[in-house]
């Protein structure tokens, strides 16, 4: 449900902006309250399952997700949106923090290998068919629609976990890390708003001065409050005395600032540049879904057998690859130019989830699975945060530019048109709808500047989203280490003394 939620969005972003009314930070916001409260209550839901039982804490995750999804259905404003969205992250950080606690406390041994290789191949489905899903509701229903199916879906998985699912929790635990929670958002939110309005505003503006310093602090501080609250923290320290947790969780963080930003700016090119509308979008990414739906089932079912810094390198690797494969596009392009670099983005994003997955089960004690899955999915979910407001923001700034500083853009501001603000509506897609105030025989050259200016700033986006997919690969060959995984894990949680062995094959 979530993944799907995520590939549905993506294709459904400008059919919202264009209904909404809504400028492109806006937009952003859309996608950025979603990871932003994600990443911060990750932990927490984490910890929190561990405290009071993963099973119930999950099905509470269900109900936040499925509340949230009605309130984003009615959204009649931009903002009401990404409120609505912000709660749905809520929800969301529940379901992803303690899935794959209740899969590793459910399986054991091989059981667990293919458990985790169901996870990616159901994840990998639901992002094949999340965009021709959305496609299909905003051509024939409407936006709304992509979030009212979640609904049924959640009601559905709500019975699911009451009836198969067991209760696990760790006895040891000390409930919610109030202050840990607290300065963490704080510092998380002051982070993802500096980056969304540092290039609009100026870096040396006081405000975005202000804004990188509480970051800062509030980071630092975050430290001192969980080193301080020692076994009540939400999250362990002595994690980060782990290097292949390190390793992990900066991989997971490159990997998701690199992938999902790509998708949201690809989406974008296809239905502004391409002109192709949302069900024409959804058909022509299923080659990376697919690629993703393939490539999430072989990755679950061999992760046991290829060293997991390898696999875990070659998910960036292809990455890395998918990102360069787009500055074969342009704004004559068929969208068949995506076709390499979406067949390599979904072999690199699918295959990534089950070895991360797995790896930050194995990393922590089985009692302090939640916070583990936690802490993973935080820094997954900063990522996209991350990768959303600082590629948009940068996207959008260097169209404008761009335009200004262009043939037609420098007739049209000889002639007292605000070229910049005409960048920005650029940005936002809006080129087609603004060539209509432009004068007839500058019209064709403006819609051509336009497309031109937007793929170039497209491409610029790639590069940088190319190196960071890269730092991601080079992260995981140098941090991911199996001597750093545990190989001994408990039958049951509850029974710490009740112990088998888990045969890891060389990771």
């Amino acid at each position: 449900m979530l993944m799907l939620d995520l590939s549905v969005v993506n294709v459904a972003l400008p059919v919202i902006r264009q209904e909404l009314d809504a400028g492109f930070e806006e937009v952003q916001w859309v996608l950025d309250a979603y990871a932003l409260t994600l990443a911060v209550f990750l932990l927490t839901a984490g910890a929190l399952a561990d405290t009071l039982g993963r099973k119930k804490i999950f099905q509470v995750g269900f109900v936040v997700f499925t509340l949230a999804s009605l309130a984003c259905g009615v959204s009649n404003t931009g903002l009401a949106l990404d409120i609505s969205r912000g709660a749905q992250g809520v929800g969301g950080a529940v379901l992803f923090a303690v899935a794959p606690a209740l899969i590793s406390h459910q399986f054991r041994g091989r059981e667990r290998a293919v458990a985790f290789s169901v996870f990616g191949a159901i994840i990998g489905l639901a992002v094949a068919l999340g965009p021709l899903i959305g496609a299909a509701l905003v051509t024939t229903a409407s936006w709304r629609w992509i979030f009212y199916l979640n609904i049924p879906i959640g009601v559905f998985a709500i019975v699911i976990t009451a009836v198969f699912v067991r209760e696990s929790c760790d006895p040891r635990a000390r409930g919610v890390d109030v202050p840990g929670l607290l300065v963490l958002s704080v510092a998380l939110l002051a982070l993802v708003l500096g980056l969304i309005r540092g290039p609009q505003d100026g870096w040396s503006d006081p405000k975005i001065i202000g804004l990188g310093v509480l970051a800062v602090a509030g980071l630092a501080l975050f430290v001192v409050v969980e080193r301080r609250r020692g076994p009540a923290a939400m999250l362990d320290m002595s994690l980060f005395g782990n290097v292949t947790f390190v390793g992990l969780a900066l991989v997971a963080l490159f990997a998701y600032m690199a992938g999902t930003t790509s998708i949201f700016l690809e989406a974008n090119y296809v239905e502004n540049v391409l002109g192709l509308s949302a069900w024409e979008t959804g058909v022509r990414f299923l080659p990376l879904t697919f690629g993703m739906l393939v490539a999430g089932t072989v990755a679950g079912m061999v992760m046991n057998r290829i060293p997991t810094r390898l696999l875990l390198f070659g998910c960036g690797a292809f990455l890395c690859a998918a990102m360069l494969l787009v500055l074969l596009a342009d704004q004559d392009s068929s969208w068949t130019a995506l076709l390499p670099s979406m067949i390599a983005a979904g072999i690199g994003m699918g295959a990534f989830n089950p070895p991360r997955a797995s790896v930050a089960m194995l990393v922590a004690e089985p009692a302090r699975a939640g916070m583990a899955s936690g802490a993973s999915e935080t820094f997954q979910q900063i990522g996209v945060a991350l990768g959303i407001a600082a590629t948009g923001s940068l996207f959008q700034n260097h169209v404008a530019r761009e335009f200004s500083d262009s043939a037609v853009g420098k007739q049209l501001g000889d002639s007292g048109v605000d070229t910049h603000t005409l960048g920005v509506t650029i940005a936002n897609g809006g080129a087609r709808e603004a060539s209509e105030a432009i004068p007839g025989p500058l019209r064709q050259d403006f819609l051509r500047s336009a497309d031109s200016v937007f793929v170039s700033s497209m491409h610029l986006c790639f590069v940088v989203l190319a190196v960071v997919a890269g730092i991601g690969a080079v992260t995981a060959l140098l941090f991911i280490r199996r001597r750093d995984m545990r190989e001994d894990v408990p039958e049951d949680v509850e029974a710490e003394s009740d112990m088998s062995k888990l045969a890891v094959s060389d990771r």
